[in-house]
């Protein structure tokens, strides 16, 4: 799908896009003049702090938002990176923190712990929402909450804006990190609950993907980390909470930093015009393997008659995006990994 590039380049890209990514957070985002004009849900496997292995972005992508001025109308916890209670902990805690910093958010509802889409606190406070207003959906995790909202009430489609899900791939190409080829990871929110892709497809909501190959061009280091941590007391206890997985990525994938998927989504949020994104079709796939039983995965490819355009994919940052490097202050390093 996309021309292959030299190593030089490829590093030229992806440093210009980490420097875009960072002045849209630092200095806020020229080309986006307002947060979107629809109020924003926010359902994600919030895990920072929860243990070295967990992923860190979900918080990262909330705090940006609220940040960012996002009239944020619920927030919904779903396992995947972490236990349900660890996850509803977290996020519990991490409102609390945004909340002293001066953001009002709604407090965290409960939903799925599993991939079973059933009645949960969260999946009925969704559909209460929708029957007030139209919603943009940001799903951070598994999609279980918002197909079984959806399984429960099917109309309620009709009142999504559009849904933004950190998840899909093209070709079938595993996700390859750092710089060991026998490494590969999946895609994690696909593969926990396959079912409720499925549904949310079967859904005329409209569908954006975020996936792997978008996240992969903006690498989270320690720099970029201090960057962030002179922002305001939340940023800095989330850095300080994003060094074991910074470590973690360093230890496991031999690689300087992190991939921040979720804060894509937020990004796009705040100006999709800053990625290309493509109109595809879309489908499950069952895959099978020795080692386990089942690998979903969400594959994209040129539509058809019989296959139409399902799903916005948007696989990197627009090439046009350029920073201003002065916009970046030097603060105090954090520990390095």
């Amino acid at each position: 799908m996309f021309l292959p590039r030299s190593r030089s380049h490829g590093r030229l890209g992806a440093w210009n896009a980490v420097l875009a990514f960072l002045y849209a957070i630092l200095a806020g985002n020229p080309a986006a003049a307002e947060p979107p004009h629809h109020a924003v849900w926010f359902d994600g496997d919030f895990a920072c702090g929860v243990g070295a292995s967990t992923d860190v972005d979900d918080c990262w992508a909330l705090w940006w938002a609220a940040r960012s001025g996002v009239r944020i109308a619920g927030i919904s916890t779903v396992f995947g990176n972490a236990p349900l209670r660890d996850v509803q902990k977290t996020a519990t805690r991490l409102v609390a923190r945004l909340r002293q910093a001066g953001y009002h958010l709604p407090d965290p509802v409960t939903g799925a712990g599993k991939a079973a889409m059933r009645a949960t606190p969260a999946a009925s406070a969704l559909l209460k929402a929708l029957d007030q207003q139209r919603l943009t959906i940001l799903a951070l995790g598994p999609l279980t909450n918002i197909a079984a909202a959806l399984r429960a009430d099917p109309a309620a489609a009709k009142r999504i804006e559009r849904i933004i899900f950190v998840g899909g791939q093209a070709n079938a190409r595993r996700f390859r990190v750092g710089t060991l080829p026998a490494i590969h990871v999946h895609d994690l929110n696909v593969r926990s609950d396959a079912l409720a892709v499925r549904t949310i497809l079967d859904n005329p909501a409209p569908l954006v993907l975020m996936p792997f190959a978008a996240a992969r061009r903006i690498i989270f280091t320690s720099h970029t980390l201090n960057q962030l941590a002179s922002r305001d007391p939340v940023a800095a206890w989330l850095a300080e909470a994003s060094i074991p997985w910074l470590r973690f990525w360093a230890q496991t994938f031999r690689q300087t930093g992190f991939f921040p998927f979720d804060l894509l989504a937020v990004w796009y949020l705040l100006d999709d015009s800053a990625f290309e994104c493509l109109p595809l079709a879309a489908r499950v796939t069952q895959r099978r393997s020795r080692v386990v039983s089942s690998r979903s995965t969400l594959d994209v490819f040129s539509p058809t008659r019989r296959r139409p355009a399902r799903v916005l994919y948007c696989a990197r940052p627009h090439p046009s995006w350029r920073a201003v490097t002065d916009a970046i202050q030097p603060v105090l390093p954090l520990p390095v990994p």
